[in-house]
């Protein structure tokens, strides 16, 4: 739907006039239909749906009126590619600055690895944005909701807005950076690292286009500019900056952590040849210092929370997309952790101090309920949409002009790529009325 051309016919024949539309301009006639009312209602009202008669189409645009409409709408898909392609729908509807990605953390449970910078800041990104946007549709896969994340009010406490005039320390905020997780640099190029030289803190913030040079004036901020990472040359100049931490995670809590660690034996197996790996991890949290690995212990370390605890329960929906397949894949995560979990076990590895990987489904279950969650995608359903797929007129040329010809009053939308055409065709016909040449192509 995103790469169609849109245009509204008021198919009354003879005097129809083709308008000019986005396709957000649609979105107020989902409140004609007394079944989207409906479910609108019960989505306020909380608790469970189950919908039917609705292709996907049809649940793209309802999704996107309920935004229109003022609501959060939280779309979970079965898997990453399925995210993908409902963030791409939605976006045709609402624009893709409206519509927001949560991405997983592409280590796999128990794994001695780091996840990609790239992932992690986007989703600390999308956490932020959440806090202080109004409507929006927020897109994820069922096990990125499954991660642990940071929890709302760490996210609050550890980020922060610098303003020009603002009073900053260097070497405090050195610290404080360092603490967030930034690498120390020589020289700014990457997200996540910051400089220090004289008067200057140069940072490159997570989820940021670009870095930001902070120039201090004693301990004012006398200015803040974006700059080139590549040439290093400043650029335009900005009121703000906001430094959000590179983690989802919290390394105050590391020293206990590897204390449980050694306590249980960890440190012992060096020379264990396929759990040497995880004998490393004790001693850099127990100073302070990440390390890849230290993922697998998130809750331990602060990430207690989901996503669902940073959207508000009143004016959000949760929306499970695909719903047999998105139980599949809940039962087949589950599963893998906990196969994983017990083949470490098998090799020796003492497992005590391993959290679950997961946020609990009875807990997600819950937190969408409070908030009125909807599952779609199956022919078993408590209330039926009954909105299917559009006819297609592909090579009927003649059947759909009589089709229009024939409709009398109302509103008839077609999605066309040749929309420029198809309005000279409709004209030829005296069906409808091109009032100046800029209205035969569609926005």
């Amino acid at each position: 739907m995103a790469d169609l051309l849109t245009r509204t016919v008021h198919a009354t024949p003879h005097t129809a006039t083709p308008v000019r539309l986005r396709l957000a301009g649609l979105l107020g006639l989902a409140e004609a239909s007394a079944s989207f009312r409906e479910l609108r209602r019960r989505l306020e009202a909380g608790g469970q749906i189950a919908l039917a008669d609705a292709s996907p189409g049809a649940r793209a645009f309802a999704w996107s009126a309920l935004v229109a409409g003022g609501r959060r709408v939280l779309v979970v898909g079965a898997t990453e590619e399925r995210a993908r392609r409902w963030r791409a729908e939605l976006s045709g509807w609402l624009g893709p600055d409206t519509v927001l990605s949560f991405p997983e953390r592409e280590t796999m449970p128990f794994e001695i690895g780091a996840p990609s910078v790239t992932a992690v800041h986007a989703r600390l990104a999308t956490l932020t944005r959440i806090a202080g946007a109004g409507p929006l549709a927020v897109v994820t896969s069922l096990r990125a909701l499954m991660q642990h994340t940071i929890t709302p009010e760490q996210l609050d406490d550890r980020a922060r807005t610098i303003r020009v005039g603002d009073t900053v320390q260097s070497q405090q905020t050195a610290r404080w950076l360092l603490a967030l997780g930034y690498e120390s640099v020589p020289e700014v190029n990457e997200p996540g690292t910051f400089s220090r030289r004289g008067g200057i803190i140069d940072v490159y913030p997570a989820a940021q286009d670009a870095p930001v040079r902070i120039e201090l004036f004693g301990d004012d901020v006398e200015t803040l500019r974006t700059f080139d990472p590549v040439t290093q040359r400043s650029q335009e100049a900005a009121g703000s900056v906001l430094i959000l931490p590179t983690r989802e995670l919290s390394l105050d809590g590391g020293p206990e952590l590897a204390d449980r660690l050694a306590h249980a034996g960890w440190e012992d197996l060096a020379q264990h040849e396929e759990l040497s790996s995880y004998a490393t991890i004790a001693e850099p949290l127990r100073q302070l210092r990440y390390v890849p690995g230290a993922d697998a212990f998130a809750p331990a370390l602060g990430a207690t929370a989901s996503l669902l605890d940073h959207l508000a329960t009143d004016g959000t929906s949760v929306v499970f997309e695909d719903s047999v397949e998105l139980e599949l894949q809940w039962d087949a995560h589950e599963a893998q952790a906990e196969e994983r979990r017990e083949e470490l076990r098998a090799h020796g590895l003492p497992i005590d101090p391993l959290p679950a990987q997961y946020v609990g489904r009875t807990a997600i279950e819950r937190a969408a309920a409070e908030r009125g969650a909807v599952r779609a995608g199956s022919d078993r359903g408590t209330l039926r949409l009954g909105w299917s797929s559009a006819p297609s007129y592909a090579g009927r040329l003649d059947t759909f002009l009589r089709e229009v010809a024939g409709t009398g009053e109302g509103i008839r939308v077609v999605a066309t790529p040749q929309a420029a055409r198809l309005a000279e065709l409709l004209a030829e016909r005296d069906l409808v009325r091109v009032p100046e040449p800029s209205l035969a192509a569609a926005v």
